[in-house]
């Protein structure tokens, strides 16, 4: 569980290439997530409101199940989070110091507090 309440100031951190390319991961789920939710959604509208004629339509809108599609949305987030404390884990692991705050505070999920 993410420990918001203790996100450390970390400043100076010196980043070693295996730390740059991690944070990069990092930021790479977090580009591909957004995404993934901006397809979940538009797909499901764009299935919706494809037909030309309005009573398909309408029933295409009314028959889609915007609980599930919402829940979808909501698991991205969740797989981006587990995605980012393995990364930041195992950083965690092998660094030390300033580094090892950096990625405690990343593992703690401090980036999502505010």
């Amino acid at each position: 569980m993410a420990n918001f309440g203790n996100c450390p100031t970390v400043e100076g951190v010196q980043l070693d290439n295996e730390g740059r390319q991690s944070l990069e991961q990092i930021f790479k789920v977090l580009k591909y997530g957004k995404a993934l939710r901006g397809v979940l959604v538009g797909g499901n509208l764009v299935n919706a409101l494809v037909h030309d004629k309005a009573a398909p339509q309408a029933f295409s809108v009314y028959s889609t199940d915007w609980g599930v599609v919402a829940q979808a949305v909501d698991s991205v987030s969740a797989i981006e989070r587990e995605r980012i404390r393995t990364i930041s884990g195992l950083q965690v692991l092998r660094t030390q110091g300033k580094a090892n705050a950096f990625w405690k505070a990343f593992n703690n999920l401090c980036m999502f507090s505010k």
